[in-house]
């Protein structure tokens, strides 16, 4: 009745395999399990009876091999190693750290069907954490985690994240740079002195790499002869992702700038810092670029003119943050293919850069914005409205008023609402094809001005007799995104919701999208 010792060896070996039962066999071993259930379940319902330490013993092997046969009758099992091997490439981090509790090691330790299919799997390998151990006991065995993955990921392209100690541990960069032919993407962020970065001297190309970031401390001040000789960079026809964050300045290391699409310069945490004609001289370069991203905070870069035009030819989205560089680059640049376009000015600046500067770099760049992004400094000025009357064709419309003065969310959603006079005999409706408006933080004391503007912008008055400068009748508003700011009132978050898709029930009922949420809603 009970199993022999040579049966629990067939379930082992069955278990430990990557064996696919037939439908006979299932059959057989569903059969078995149900009697080992009603065996071991009739024994539960008499709770008077009386047996021996030998019966108990069986009973005790009879519900090992009932839960042997469950797991080999797991649904998991019926995967096929190759789609197994796609749901373990969902089980890694971005950068998986090379510590056994975690993806993809622990795969390993569950069974040896899963630790042969993880092995044979080098993608799942090809991701990688470095973050050395400070302490020199266990440095030697996540060095040899690093070479394992290393091996593992086989001939795959490395995706590394490389946190680079004020003292690097000897060896661990020793390992990962003779690999640097296969890295894809690679992220260094330098808690310690930038000439670290020599050991690249002897890497002569990076033929697959296409993305670096590269962060640095802003205590460190070194001389470019440090890292002048690095040559890898600048030999990687496939590289097209750069980001060069904190104080790291564009000249110190050779990048092939003309076959970059992507580039950001500079961070929140520690501010970008060089000159105006290092990057200008830089952009000037760049002509494939299609996404720029500049953060100069509190940066003391130089905003006396450029001669010379920076044409970006094929930029489409351009972000400035904090630059106290804005204007020299609106002064400057040409961007005809630019049509998203994020702008905060610098902390202690009061208004934009001039509507003029924008204008003309608006109309010197014969570019059409479809969607802006806007963050309000101090009060609200009038540069504001004169930027938006330069972008009559935008569609996505971001504000977020969050470090603005209390006058600049009414004035803006009343200048929103109705026909917009500029001059006297100038009437026009401000964005006219604006379709989607995102506001953040709208304050709950602007909810008049809010509703009125969204139900005058969804609600054209198609028959108006209004004259109009340029375009016709303005496009309905098609969704609205509201981020209230703190909720101080009775009912908290809930109620004014609750209340705001009440005041707009009737352009919910006509087709429009209202979404109300909060920063907690983004964790």
């Amino acid at each position: 009745m009970f199993m022999s010792s040579e049966s629990s060896l067939n379930y082992l070996h069955a278990l430990r395999s990557n064996h696919t039962l037939s439908r006979a066999e299932r059959h057989d071993l569903e059969a078995k399990l149900a009697r080992w259930v009603k065996v071991i379940d009739g024994l539960d319902e008499e709770p008077g009876l009386s047996v021996d330490n030998s019966f108990v013993e069986k009973i005790k092997i009879a519900s090992e091999e009932a839960h042997q046969i469950r797991g080999i009758l797991s649904p998991i099992r019926l995967l096929p190693p190759e789609l197994l091997s796609a749901v373990f490439l969902q089980c890694n981090r971005t950068y998986p750290n090379p510590d056994p509790r975690e993806a993809p090691l622990l795969l390993t330790h569950v069974c040896c069907h899963w630790r042969r299919v993880a092995v044979s799997t080098p993608m799942l390998w090809s991701a990688l954490h470095v973050h050395p151990h400070k302490d020199q006991d266990k440095l030697h065995s996540y060095k040899s985690l690093l070479e394992l993955f290393l091996t593992r990921s086989d001939t795959t392209p490395l995706y590394l994240r490389l946190q680079l100690l004020p003292v690097a541990p000897e060896g661990v960069l020793d390992i990962i740079v003779p690999h640097a032919h296969r890295w894809r993407d690679i992220q260094m962020d330098m808690q310690g002195h930038p000439k670290q970065l020599q050991v690249l001297i002897g890497v002569a190309e990076t033929p697959l790499l296409r993305t670096i970031t590269i962060q640095t401390p802003d205590r460190y001040r070194f001389q470019q002869h440090h890292l002048q000789d690095i040559k890898c960079f600048r030999r990687a026809p496939l590289l097209r992702h750069l980001a060069l964050m904190s104080w790291w300045d564009p000249s110190l290391i050779q990048f092939p700038w003309s076959q970059l699409t992507h580039l950001r310069l500079g961070g929140d945490a520690s501010p970008a810092t060089f000159t105006a004609s290092s990057w200008s001289d830089m952009l000037r370069q760049c002509v494939e670029l299609r996404h720029l991203e500049l953060d100069f905070a509190d940066a003391r870069i130089s905003t006396s003119p450029v001669e010379t035009p920076i044409l970006l030819p094929h930029l489409q989205f351009l972000k400035l943050q904090n630059s106290v560089g804005d204007s020299a680059l609106f002064h400057r640049l040409v961007a005809p293919k630019l049509t998203d376009l994020s702008y905060c000015p610098p902390f202690g600046r009061v208004g934009f850069v001039s509507v003029g500067v924008f204008k003309s770099f608006i109309g010197r760049s014969h570019c059409t914005v479809t969607s802006l992004s806007l963050r309000l400094r101090d009060e609200f000025a009038k540069a504001v409205i004169g930027w938006l009357e330069c972008v009559s064709a935008v569609i996505n419309l971001r504000v977020d008023f969050q470090d603005a003065g209390r006058g600049a969310e009414p004035a803006l959603l009343e200048a929103l609402s109705y026909q917009h006079t500029s001059f006297p005999d100038d009437t026009r409706y401000l964005l006219p094809k604006l379709q989607r408006v995102h506001l953040i933080p709208c304050s709950p004391t602007s909810r008049t001005q809010l509703v009125d503007m969204i139900r005058a912008r969804r609600f054209v008055p198609q028959g108006s007799n209004v004259p109009l400068h340029g375009d016709k009748i303005p496009q309905s508003l098609l969704s609205a995104h509201i981020e209230p700011g703190l909720i101080v009132e009775p009912g908290g978050e809930l109620g004014y919701t609750k209340e705001m898709l009440s005041l707009l029930q009737d352009v919910i009922e006509d087709g429009m999208e209202i979404r109300v949420s909060y920063e907690h809603d983004k964790e």
